[in-house]
């Protein structure tokens, strides 16, 4: 017969071994908890780039993207340090394509559990420009969108400029001299294209930076407007060479030539390019007038330089 304290003794035993199995159980179930990891996980398609968000717990350094194949392989596609703009053609995702992302948290090369899958299908979107350059005032890009597809952007200002804030102006073909550029100043430039109202404009690219030795298409009046008198073979005068200085090296003017006390006919005004026009066939002992004006970029005009009183002599 077992004594009624003994039977108090086992029973107290019992519970203390139940009792030391249930914390252990519960602080097992604690150590067993991740340490860090990802809390939060989106991608949205933005143009042609991914824009991925994400927020981690723990000690992370960094982030990891893949993606995973219908088979169900994971391809690493990107190493992530904060939510990143990623482009999507840097991913070698295609246009069409239904892709599937996770992400993995980063501790000492240590992967976390993967984050949910998100996935996403990769929409049509403009093509940025490539490989920005200046060689002598033009301003030169590369562009994988078919020539006759689309148009550009071009936008600049002085070094430092906010991108919004710049001039911004439109052309057909990668390339560009439309630039105004003041001597000894840096400007930044930037270009972005343009596909289809569907697909809109790519992201801006740039900024590439360009230091203008001299001006170029600065609006300024032409100065030391002079000829000289044009030779037949026989030494003859027969007409006369006009030249005259830019010093805004606009390269695009307007001149007429016309009879002595009048004022440009706007039926006769012609365009040139250099800064030199020659009129031959001109009467001998004859008085006329030349005028000439530079035409700014802008479509705008300076003011008419003459009159310039011309008589070749006989």
């Amino acid at each position: 017969m077992v004594s009624p304290a003994l039977s108090r003794t086992s029973t107290l035993v019992v519970a203390i071994v139940l009792f030391v199995t249930i914390l252990s159980g519960c602080s097992g179930s604690e150590d067993s908890a991740p340490s860090f990891g990802v809390s939060s996980f989106s991608v949205v398609q933005d143009g042609s780039k991914l824009n991925v968000q994400y927020t981690t717990f723990g000690n992370v350094s960094g982030a990891s993207l893949y993606s995973v194949s219908p088979t169900g392989e994971e391809i690493p596609l990107a190493t992530l340090s904060n939510p990143s703009s990623i482009s999507i053609e840097s991913l070698n995702l295609q246009v069409g394509e239904t892709v599937t992302l996770l992400l993995y948290a980063v501790s000492d090369d240590t992967l976390s559990a993967p984050s949910n899958a998100v996935s996403i299908i990769i929409q049509a979107y403009c093509n940025e420009p490539s490989n920005l350059r200046t060689e002598i005032g033009y301003l030169f890009w590369d562009s994988t969108i078919p020539e006759g597809a689309a148009s550009y952007q071009v936008q600049y200002g002085t070094q430092g400029f906010s991108l919004g804030s710049g001039s911004i102006f439109t052309v057909n073909t990668p390339y560009t001299n439309n630039l105004t550029f003041q001597a000894g100043q840096y400007y930044d430039l930037y270009v972005r294209s343009f596909c289809s109202n569907a697909q809109e404009f790519s992201d801006w690219v740039g900024p590439h930076t360009y230091f203008s030795q001299s001006n170029q298409n600065v609006c300024t009046a032409p100065t030391n407007v002079g000829y000289s008198v044009v030779d037949n073979f026989f030494g003859e005068p027969v007409g006369a060479e006009f030249t005259w200085t830019d010093v805004g090296n606009s390269d695009n003017y307007e001149y007429n030539l016309v009879v002595n006390g009048q004022s440009p006919n706007a039926s006769a005004i012609e365009q040139g390019t250099s800064p030199t026009i020659t009129y031959l066939s001109l009467v001998q002992n004859t008085e006329y007038d030349f005028y000439v004006r530079t035409r700014c970029i802008d479509g705008t005009y300076t003011a008419w330089v003459g009159p310039l009183n011309v008589n070749i002599g006989n």
